[in-house]
């Protein structure tokens, strides 16, 4: 019932939601991908989930076409994927709601697959009621709803670190099919890869818990060492390239050293040593282009000014921006399970050990390889290890993700945190009345919760940003806003007989407001004193929009005003999901 509710969920969003800022770029690439192999579109993300998107596209692919004669696809210094996506979804005679729904079907199919996943792995490892928690707590929760029904690549992310954890368990757990597990690890791997940059965080710590087991553990410690770092590093390489190889993903389609943001990366990191290393690792063509692409918007070159608890920066340099960020968006009863199973976890280290379902069966907790992998060294590192992965991949990315940090990134994070925190139900006893009353509490919380986010589950953070919840004053971005809401602005307007008239339009999103009807005319800063009508605005740049467009050397002045600042104290007529505005201004002035 979870499962199909979590399914219909996502369907209804998919359909519900505008493309966000990044999607037609990503839509147009899924095409570009499979049915040109051509990999110049979006290289900032690995190829893996757009691949998957361009196959749903095959019972309409006969009738897409694609502009690739623009100068903004063919020639390297006009290059804008940005304004391609949306002149590929939006102006070239394609089917755009058949390409939005099929190109996001692969997400839901993984997000579904998450969940079934999560329960099953921690009904493997923790037990039957575990199991149920984790899945209630990823179905319920909005965020994985909201980024599990658009084309992204964070829940395939968490999806693949999830995989790989279990295989590196049965790895060890089962050592007369480590061959078997081997084999799938390396695949599982190559897919992380090929997903998204940031699974070289999630490799490092697996393999170095695959290891520390194996050494700990096995009597054959060398051999197995050997066979453990072949199956996490060289096979998933060599993969990769035979992925390239096979795809034409090593091909040099669009010359990346043409594109100006790269021309200027290579002039000012000429004698930078990561971007130097990055320039010579001996991957495919497209890969390396993505992950230099990656660096130049991870440092100086395009770094956008950043917003945090109210506070405007020339760039994102908060250390503490993830955990800010993952206290305000997790759901409340979510946050309650996590921190009391870490203490109880911690303060019963000494005394784990996690009751079998069926004593004597093929998955009994309790003996041989799984009672020492368990208990090893009185630390029960499979009631530990969730936490340690969630802490440290939010850790690494506070280290390295300097750009955009935004809650989506932490979906690795937050599945171990359930993973981990689904084991409460081993160290409470569930016939005492007052931890009856904790768990109906979690339970109806987050059945409240999800419930009133739906069907806005993108926009989605807790109750510590108000009551009902404000996140626009805290956080932006995807956070909040990004550009999903869109055709309920172009609704709202033909509900209110305004569609024929021309509002005035800020909109954060690569969208086409003219093809849902929405006549406009674009805000301009210059002009702000001579506002008429109406005036719709995404809180996005209602919030950052206006210091963008002001001058670097006023960014590092750390200006207190900007231009908006009338609009940002002014409580909108109207509010279009969660991430709109609308303003009425006297039509005579």
């Amino acid at each position: 019932m979870l499962l199909a509710l979590l399914s219909v969920t996502l369907i209804y969003e998919s359909m519900a939601d505008t493309p966000t800022y990044d999607e037609p770029a990503n839509m147009a690439a899924s095409y570009a991908y499979v049915y040109r192999n051509d990999y110049r579109l979006y290289p900032d993300n690995p190829p893996l989930v757009k691949i998957l998107a361009g196959l749903s596209l095959l019972p309409i692919a006969g009738k897409m076409n694609f502009p690739s004669q623009l100068p903004i696809y063919n020639d390297p210094t006009q290059f804008d994927l940005y304004k391609f996506g949306t002149e590929f979804l939006y102006r070239s005679g394609n089917p755009t709601r058949e390409i939005i729904f099929l190109t996001r079907l692969p997400n839901i199919i993984i997000t579904v697959l998450l969940g079934l996943s999560l329960y099953l792995i921690a009904t493997k490892i923790y037990g039957s009621k575990a199991g149920l928690l984790a899945l209630f707590l990823c179905c319920m929760d909005p965020n994985i709803r909201g980024h599990g029904h658009i084309l992204a690549f964070d829940i395939p992310l968490a999806f693949l670190s999830l995989l790989a954890f279990y295989l590196i368990y049965q790895f060890i757990k089962l050592p007369e099919k480590r061959g078997l597990f081997g084999l799938l690890l390396a695949f599982a791997f190559a897919a992380g890869y090929l997903t998204k940059f940031t699974f070289i965080f999630v490799a490092l710590i697996l393999i170095v818990y695959a290891l520390w087991s194996v050494i700990k553990l096995d009597n054959n410690k060398i051999k197995n060492s050997f066979f453990l770092l072949i199956v996490t590093c060289l096979m998933p390489f060599f993969l990769l390239w035979f992925f390239a190889i096979s795809t034409n993903y090593h091909k040099i389609t669009l010359d990346y050293d043409k594109l100006p943001i790269i021309a200027s990366a290579n002039k000012l990191y000429k004698n930078n040593s990561t971007w130097n290393l990055i320039s010579k690792l001996p991957v495919p063509y497209f890969y390396k282009a993505g992950m230099l692409t990656m660096y130049t918007h991870n440092n100086t070159i395009g770094q956008p000014p950043a917003f945090l608890l109210g506070e405007v920066r020339p760039q994102n340099d908060w250390f503490f921006y993830f955990p800010v960020s993952f206290l305000l968006k997790t759901p409340i009863p979510t946050l309650l399970l996590i921190f009391f199973s870490i203490y109880l976890v911690l303060s019963k280290w000494r005394q784990m050990k996690i009751p079998s379902r069926h004593p004597g069966s093929h998955d009994e907790i309790g003996t041989g390889c799984a009672n020492a992998l368990l208990r090893g060294g009185g630390i029960s590192i499979t009631a530990v290890f969730p936490f340690l992965f969630a802490l440290y991949f939010m850790f690494m990315l506070m280290l390295f993700s300097h750009i955009n940090n935004v809650y989506r990134y932490l979906f690795p994070s937050l599945i171990f945190f359930i993973l981990g925190a689904s084991q409460i139900v081993n160290y409470i006893n569930l016939n005492i009345l007052i931890n009856k009353l904790f768990f109906f509490f979690v339970i109806c919380y987050l059945s409240l919760t999800s419930y009133f986010s739906f069907p806005l589950d993108l926009s989605y953070t807790n109750e510590l940003t108000g009551i009902p919840p404000k996140g626009y004053r805290y956080l932006s971005d995807s956070e909040v806003d990004w550009g999903q809401d869109l055709e309920r602005l172009a609704i709202w307007l033909k509900q209110n007989k305004l569609d024929k008239e021309t509002v005035t339009l800020s909109y954060l999103g690569t969208a086409d407001p003219a093809y849902y009807g929405i006549n406009y005319k674009p805000l301009q800063f210059d002009g702000l004193d001579k506002l008429s009508g109406i005036v719709v605005i995404s809180v996005g740049n209602l919030t950052l929009g206006d210091w963008q467009w002001t001058s670097q050397p006023e960014y590092k002045a750390r200006l207190t005003t900007a231009p908006l600042d009338f609009l940002r104290n002014r409580k909108p007529d109207a509010v279009i999901g969660k991430s709109i505005f609308v303003f009425k201004f006297d039509s005579n002035k």
